[in-house]
């Protein structure tokens, strides 16, 4: 059965708004933490050269590396993957708890 060419293309402009996503947030995640790629990449048991790949997206890390990352970072790995769009929704989903305890 052939693929939808439509459905593929969608898919792979997913994964590539999703690997986009996950350079800059683990780069702002690493300079919060005034962290250089060496010391990092240290820290997560990884090179530096895997590091930079991952943040200017031109790499696609295992889930073993994200959760490396994670560790070294202090971080939730759904953290990683937040657009500004879910980051802005849970600010405000957050804002509400907090207006309507309880509820």
């Amino acid at each position: 059965m052939p693929e939808d060419p439509k459905l593929e293309s969608s898919l792979v402009a997913l994964q590539e708004r999703m690997r986009a996503t996950l350079a800059k947030n683990i780069l702002l995640a690493r300079r919060a933490k005034y962290l250089n790629q060496g010391e990092l990449a240290e820290k997560a048991g990884h090179s530096r050269a895997t590091l930079a790949q991952i943040e200017n997206g031109k790499a696609d890390p295992a889930l073993s590396t994200i959760v490396d990352l994670c560790n070294a970072l202090n971080l939730s790995p759904f953290l990683l993957l937040l657009g500004e769009a879910d980051f802005k929704l849970l600010v405000e989903m957050s804002e509400e708890m907090r207006i309507h305890p309880g509820t």
